[in-house]
């Protein structure tokens, strides 16, 4: 409708789960957008199409949402986005988190991820979230999960992994005590073993099922992975996703 096109056929694939909480829905809407940017002679523009994509996707869902997804398919790559208050909307800062390509590479060894075999639904969590801040009961919380996302930015910049992995795991245990069900019962098993090789674990998107990540020491991720696979045996659809980091956001080809 936005673009006024009729008769277009879209064809997706895709090597991730269906609604497995990494932003497949976001890369799709974002690619989409690029595609018929192309199509109509409009220049490419990453920071555009990424306010586009979230504001149809937001109105689809009916909940406040934010843009990090849109931000991370348009651009690539990975960056600490730092969010301020324009004058009409918000307005957002990009900061590259590794200084060189090398650094970048070898952060694929210091993650993992799992996908945990529930399809997520972040509807209702998200809802959740944003009424108990809106009415002030988790405000406090919100602010310490602020703080611990700017030191875990600057942990992961320095390279230290451990540090990240400890600011990872005390997000998690809010979020957890605010809403126990933002992790299924493999998600919570997945947590705890990464706890125990001095890894950090974190459900993606607002949790409810779908995958978890872990962060950590190369040599730490490298001793978690099997027991992950071990736990996931015995989940029905569950299974290691294999992943790495996509310097890259739009392609068109």
């Amino acid at each position: 409708t936005y673009f006024n096109a009729h008769g277009v056929h879209i064809q997706i694939e895709s090597s991730s789960p269906p609604r497995s909480a990494l932003g497949g829905s976001s890369s799709a809407a974002v690619a989409l957008i690029s595609a018929f940017y192309k199509a109509f002679d409009k220049k490419i523009n990453p920071e555009q199409i990424a306010w586009l994509a979230h504001y149809i996707e937001a109105s689809v869902a009916g909940v406040p949402c934010g843009m990090q997804d849109q931000l991370a398919a348009a651009f690539g790559g990975v960056n600490q986005w730092v969010w301020k208050m324009g004058k009409i909307s918000p307005e957002f800062e990009k900061k590259p988190v590794f200084k060189n390509e090398d650094d970048r590479k070898e952060f694929n060894s210091n993650i993992l991820i799992a996908y945990c075999g529930i399809p997520h639904v972040s509807k209702d969590i998200n809802k959740q979230w944003v009424e108990s801040f809106v009415c002030g009961k988790t405000r406090s919380i919100f602010e310490k999960i602020a703080n611990f996302t700017k030191e875990f930015s600057r942990a992961v910049k320095t390279l230290d992994f451990r540090q990240a992995a400890g600011l990872m795991n005390q997000e998690t245990t809010l979020r957890l005590e605010m809403t126990p069900d933002v992790l299924d019962k493999a998600g919570k098993k997945l947590f705890e073993k990464a706890m125990t090789f001095d890894c950090g674990a974190r459900f993606t998107g607002a949790g409810g099922g779908g995958c978890l990540w872990a962060i950590g020491d190369a040599k730490d991720i490298e001793r978690l992975k099997p027991l992950w696979q071990d736990t996931l045996r015995s989940v029905e659809n569950a299974k290691m996703l294999d992943t790495r980091i996509e310097n890259k956001g739009i392609i068109i080809l």
